[in-house]
């Protein structure tokens, strides 16, 4: 099925206190932007990709994926918005092709295998909408109405991961029906489930998925992506 990637890229990065957006970070001399498109280069089906830039750094964007070789797919950067929430739909207000699914991945996954991302797309042209996803780990306390905590069976937990993936009209919908009503959630999945009334479909992913945040996450990302490269 013909699928329109987004990338949101647009996050300022103040947590990882590197003094440049976190898209523009870079690892063994690629930025992170141009890393965390790799795995979608192989995929055939993917015709158009966006990249939502923060609005003052379009031009620093564009050099980053200067000569980035996808011959079939058209890739274009845009400006996002004040929120990740407002930059993905943006990117989704400026799908050209006629596509039938819609990928949403973070920038700061750089890490993610193209077995998860396809995995995550076969869902989502089945059941409409899914997301990437690991299990904790290390176990899991919530806070209760009195101000203490309980214990959560992590067996039953998810820890939600991007990409995510939509039938387009899916997530069309949930975008404009958020911003007719207010509505915000923490990812695509949540505002298609909670907007468009999906059922999303929970995809594990097959390796390490790490989110770029902290300096920490950095140098871990960084470790692995040069131990790989040797």
């Amino acid at each position: 099925m013909k699928t329109a990637l987004i990338i949101p890229a647009a996050g300022s990065g103040v947590r990882l206190g590197a003094g440049r957006h976190k898209a523009l970070v870079e690892i063994g001399g690629q930025a992170l932007v141009r890393l965390a498109l790799e795995p979608f280069r192989r995929i055939e089906h993917i015709v158009e990709a966006i990249v939502v830039a923060p609005q003052g750094a379009m031009p620093e964007i564009q050099e980053a994926l200067k000569g980035v070789d996808w011959p079939t797919c058209a890739l274009r950067v845009v400006a996002g918005g004040e929120t990740r929430q407002d930059s993905v739909r943006n990117g989704i207000e400026t799908i050209d092709a006629d596509v039938s699914l819609v990928c949403v991945h973070d920038a700061a996954r750089p890490l993610v295998t193209e077995s998860t991302v396809l995995r995550v797309l076969a869902a989502a042209a089945e059941g409409g909408a899914a997301t990437a996803a690991s299990r904790p780990a290390d176990s899991l306390r919530v806070d209760t109405a009195d101000g203490a905590t309980e214990p959560l069976d992590r067996d039953k937990a998810w820890l939600v991961e991007t990409p995510q993936a939509f039938r387009y009209e899916v997530i069309r919908k949930a975008h404009a029906h958020a911003q007719a009503t207010r509505f915000t959630a923490t990812d695509d999945a949540t505002l298609a489930e909670q907007c468009a009334g999906a059922k999303v479909t929970v995809v594990e992913s097959d390796a390490l998925n790490l989110k770029i945040t902290k300096p920490e996450d950095l140098e871990v990302v960084r470790g692995i992506i040069e131990a790989v490269q040797g």
